[in-house]
């Protein structure tokens, strides 16, 4: 029974030393496959079936974890395969004090070959690669499903799987291209959702619309998703209370830095998104 049970926590630790993860964008990995401290939630979200608006991008981290001197193949597809348009981007570590934070972003082209450790990264033990998933789905896009794939080789197959609901709330038509308004960036080793608060706060204090549209970096990239929220939400003649009640409690105790603030982490904005595109 004994060897039964060694067997059996070997199996799993091989398990655990190879995986394709899915996270969403207040979620940074660090090259250990470890959620960054900043941005940890008490539940984080599983990525299976995201609500996605028209005209619109969203992003998502995918960690690739796997033991020394492994190579792999990693590729995105989409069933039906004309419906949205994907692009990866390779997701470079910056170290902070003792710890290192994803950020600035590599585009990609196919085919994407990868090993871990990556040399050129320079950090020791790294067991963890991290790409940035960018999603864009046309404004005439019917309502519908549609499923995307990360597959990654590496001798087998493994897949992470997301079923898109598209719904019906499209970000209104902006400036192309994109005027840029260098708004100010959180540090690197602050929490994710920030970039998301001041848009979020702006369109609650009457501010004006921005547009970035940057992929700069994963803070420009979430900034970009929230101003495309806002847009939606500025389609209210007002602000609805229920939004106003959503969201001051998250925005007012981060700002006060409330002792043992929580509220599911980083992820806490995505409340603000789910009604955003329930209530367009």
């Amino acid at each position: 029974m004994r060897f039964f049970y060694c067997i059996l926590l070997a199996h799993v630790a091989a398990l655990d030393a190879q995986s394709l993860r899915i996270y969403s964008e207040f979620q940074r990995i660090d090259p250990y496959g470890r959620i960054v401290p900043v941005d940890r939630s008490d539940h984080p979200r599983e990525i299976l079936s995201p609500e996605l608006a028209r005209n619109a991008h969203a992003a998502y981290h995918v960690a690739v974890t796997l033991p020394a001197n492994t190579s792999y193949f990693l590729y995105v597809g989409s069933n039906p395969g004309n419906i949205v348009e994907t692009r990866l981007y390779k997701e470079e570590f910056t170290r902070v004090g003792d710890q290192w934070f994803p950020d600035t972003l590599t585009p990609l082209r196919p085919p994407n070959f990868g090993v871990i450790p990556e040399a050129a990264a320079g950090i020791p033990g790294q067991t963890t690669r991290c790409y940035l998933l960018d999603i864009w789905v046309p404004g005439d896009t019917p309502v519908q499903r549609v499923r995307v794939e990360v597959l990654m080789k590496i001798g087998a197959w493994y897949v992470a799987p997301m079923e898109l609901r598209i719904v019906e709330a499209r970000v209104p038509p902006h400036p192309e291209p994109f005027a840029i308004t260098n708004p100010r960036l959180p540090g690197i080793d602050e929490r994710a959702d920030l970039p998301a608060v001041d848009c979020l706060a702006a369109y609650l204090l009457g501010g004006a619309q921005t547009w970035t549209g940057g992929t700069t970096n994963i803070r420009d990239v979430i900034r970009r998703d929230a101003e495309q929220d806002m847009a939606i939400a500025r389609s209210h003649t007002r602000v609805p209370q229920s939004l106003w009640l959503l969201a001051e409690d998250g925005i007012l105790q981060w700002w006060m830095r409330t002792p043992g603030f929580n509220w599911n982490g980083a992820e806490w904005y995505s409340r603000v998104r789910d009604w955003i595109y329930r209530n367009p």
